[in-house]
């Protein structure tokens, strides 16, 4: 009784802990839970917060450089107009001076009136005689004929020319004002210089600067300052471009490329400041007339006051909810602490009372042991009885009440000599959706027992009969009677009258009988085959076992090597991309992948996928070169797959190179696979690609309108035989056509000669690939030139 009492204490006091743990557990959790969403939240606030901030500065320095161009072009256009009405003006102006002064006062009158419009060029000429003349005009004007006014380029400079002939006494004068682009455009540029000393404040902690290009290849003074309100001395200095910023960034390369390729673009210089790393954003766009870079700049270091802020207002909150928290759960503590109080006076008069009833059911339970004594005996017969039924059911069909499989199997282990022959019902299936399954049960059963009369025999899975025999050729006798004689006498069940045909396959072994059967069913070959190692299936089975050996050999050593094959432009028949090929070495030797299908049949396609994505994404992570791969629904269907390419995308940062090539199919119409394709192209930025364009197999409509696709790369069996066949040139005209209005790119492989390149060409498709560019080469040789 102690030791009971002391239990009962026991459990008494555990149910004040676990109760009270569970309240205190709850509490902690729950404070936790809300943690984790206010940081999560507080996260997403910062991400959005700084890229906010980040691009109202970008737009705001693109607006100040703008602004700036539009208003170098307004100027410069408004001083041109200007000037070239008041040449205009002087040259009437100078005809009429011409005939009211003396000849001898004209040299002393031009220099004077040239000196206070120092940027004219003047010819006077008398009769064809040049009697004065001021400026560095062009030889060529010296014997111009006045047609009015004319724009020239000479020496690669551009002159604005006004001449007016004067008759004065019989004598014939020509007066030729002219005046050079360059003067106005240096006229214009120093208002510009002055205007962006005087916008260097113009908002908040940023600048406009300006230089010069020199040389558009880079090097040593490839440029010079122009305009550097932040810092004036340098202005007129030249730049190298292999200067480089707190992280070791040549970014003076950096913003060259971008406006040789593109004329405009932002880039980002990281400076130093108190031993910190910060970031500056600036903007670049060429003015091509004046080869300046006009750059805007904004120090965007002060976005981290705004994330601090934000971080300690997250903080305070959190503090007022841990102190409501506590508050809470003291209060919820105190509560279950007095109704556990409670419910343990109530366990306690129940444990009280379940003692007594123990007792007593301990005094029912001698009386009943008594009893079962003498049912055990009788029970250990039953269940040697039910052991010998469940042994015989565990052998026995419970259809035919035939043996089984299990039965055939065993008998084979006792008897490894025998020949073993495998039957199957032809179209069973037929007979089962034409009379149902009831009649087809039914079936099963008369075949059984029509082979059970002239061979014992195994009910094996779905429509199959076993048999076993002595010999192969004696067995072959006995199944040929067998199905002689049920073809010819039909199976009568519920007043149907059925036709039953076998097949049968026999062999050696349960494997060599099942591919014998296959093979009777699959080539109609005969009613029965005996198993021969010259039997194309076997040839079928032993190709597919050797080149799943190879494969998985071949992964084992690393042998599995990426090709590529160039992709060119139509027509400048320059490298846009390369497409990745698979190749397999084995014993010295390159293989194409027409071992594919072998590797799908092992599961070991995906495996081969995952290399040749690992080398090539490695190699054009290096380079810089677009390329494609090639990908079907099935291992874009493997999720384990998406996982691993998205990875490696996200390791080697190839999004905006990479190209998925697509084989036209009818599952690329699958709704998930879709959202996938949908993913890569929008969020990921991959390029998305149908292959086999034409082929026939998908609904066009939707590749088109509903998937992400860019390019269309066409069918090879259309390229072909183009040359030979009128249809594929038209279908081919077709398609590119289409894409067009779709504003898809096209591609052609396959192009083996000059012949086939031009007509492509001609027919506006974007780029070509095949043997007349180039043969697939190994990777590592892109490697090499890259």
């Amino acid at each position: 009784m102690a030791k009971t009492e002391k239990l009962k204490n026991r459990i008494l006091k555990l149910n004040y802990l676990s109760i009270i743990g569970v309240v205190v557990i709850f509490s902690i959790l729950s404070f936790a839970s809300v943690y984790y969403v206010l940081n999560m939240s507080l996260q997403r606030d910062i991400e959005f917060t700084k890229q906010e901030y980040i691009n109202a500065k970008k737009a705001t320095i693109k607006n100040q450089v703008d602004n700036l161009i539009n208003y170098i072009n307004y100027i410069s256009k408004t001083e041109t107009q200007k000037k070239l009405e008041r040449l205009k003006q002087d040259v009437e102006f100078l005809s009429d001076v011409l005939k009211n002064i003396p000849l001898e006062k004209l040299p002393m009158f031009f220099n004077r009136y040239i000196s206070e419009h120092s940027f004219y060029k003047v010819i006077v000429r008398e009769n064809n005689k040049v009697i004065f003349h001021h400026g560095n005009l062009p030889e060529e004007l010296f014997d111009y004929k006045p047609i009015g006014k004319i724009d020239i380029f000479i020496k690669n400079k551009k002159y604005y020319i006004f001449a007016k002939e004067v008759k004065i006494n019989n004598r014939h004068y020509t007066i030729i004002l002219g005046l050079a682009q360059q003067d106005i455009d240096k006229m214009v540029q120093k208002k510009v210089i002055n205007l962006v000393h005087t916008m260097q404040f113009v908002f908040n902690n940023g600048y406009i600067s300006i230089i010069k290009i020199e040389n558009f290849n880079g090097g040593r003074k490839f440029a010079k300052f122009v305009a550097y309100p932040k810092n004036p001395d340098w202005e007129g200095l030249y730049l190298n471009d292999d200067k480089k910023d707190a992280k070791g960034i040549e970014y003076r390369k950096e913003y060259l490329k971008l406006i040789t390729k593109k004329g405009e673009g932002y880039f980002v210089y990281w400076f130093k400041r108190n031993g910190k790393l910060y970031k500056k954003i600036s903007y670049v766009k060429l003015y091509k007339p004046y080869n300046w870079a006009i750059f805007g700049g904004i120090y965007i270091d002060e976005v981290n006051n705004l994330i601090n802020l934000k971080k300690q207002r997250i903080k305070n909150e959190l503090r007022e909810i841990l102190k409501i928290y506590l508050i809470i759960s003291t209060l919820f503590v105190v509560v279950v602490f007095l109704i556990t109080k409670y419910e343990n006076k109530l366990l306690k008069r129940v444990i009280e009372d379940y003692e007594k009833e123990i007792s007593r059911k301990n005094k029912e339970l001698e009386e009943v042991n008594k009893k079962l004594d003498l049912l055990n005996k009788n029970l250990k017969q039953e269940v040697e009885r039910k052991t010998q039924e469940l042994l015989k059911s565990y052998v026995t069909d419970k259809l035919t009440n035939l043996p089984n499989r299990e039965r055939f199997l065993y008998d084979i282990k006792r008897n490894p000599n025998k020949c073993i022959g495998i039957l199957n019902i032809d179209s069973f299936k037929e007979i089962n959706d034409f009379y149902g399954l009831e009649i087809g049960d039914k079936v099963l059963m008369k075949v059984g027992e029509f082979i059970s009369k002239y061979i014992p025999v195994y009910k094996l899975s779905a429509d199959e009969y076993g048999v076993l025999g002595k010999d192969c050729e004696e067995l072959h006798d006995i199944l040929s009677t067998i199905i002689r004689n049920i073809e010819k006498n039909n199976i009568k069940i519920d007043g149907h009258e059925i036709e039953i045909s076998l097949s049968a396959g026999i062999g050696e072994s349960i494997e060599k009988a099942d591919m014998a059967l296959k093979y009777a069913k699959n080539k109609k070959m005969g009613k029965i085959v005996i198993f021969d190692e010259n039997l194309e299936i076997v040839k079928n089975y032993k190709e597919y076992m050797e080149w799943k050996n190879i494969i998985k050999q071949a992964l084992r050593d690393d042998k599995i090597i990426p090709y590529v094959q160039p992709i060119v432009d139509a027509k400048t028949k320059e490298t846009k991309k390369y497409e990745v090929l698979l190749r397999l070495e084995h014993n010295g030797k390159i293989y194409p992948p027409f071992f594919l299908e072998h590797a799908k049949r092992a599961g070991l396609y995906v495996d081969l996928q995952k290399v040749m994505i690992k080398k090539s994404f490695e190699v054009f992570s290096k380079i810089d070169s677009k390329f494609s791969i090639n990908l079907s629904v099935m291992e874009l269907s493997n999720v384990s797959f998406k996982k691993y390419l998205l990875d490696m995308i996200d390791k080697y940062k190839v999004s905006e190179k990479l190209t998925i090539e697509l084989l036209e199919d009818e599952k690329l119409m699958d709704e998930e696979l879709l959202g996938f394709l949908i993913f890569l192209r929008e969020m990921v930025g991959v390029e998305i690609a149908i292959d086999d364009f034409g082929s026939g197999n998908s609904n066009i409509s939707y590749l088109i309108q509903k998937m992400p696709v860019t390019i269309l790369k066409l069918d090879g069996s259309l390229i072909k035989d183009m040359m030979k066949n009128e249809n594929n040139k038209k279908l081919i005209q077709v398609i590119v056509s289409m894409a067009k209005i779709f504003e898809l790119k096209t591609i052609a492989e396959f192009v083996e000669n000059a012949e086939i390149a031009e007509c492509l060409e001609k027919y506006g498709v974007d780029c070509l690939q095949g043997y007349y560019f180039s043969k697939p080469f190994d990777i590592n040789n892109l490697k090499e030139k890259g």
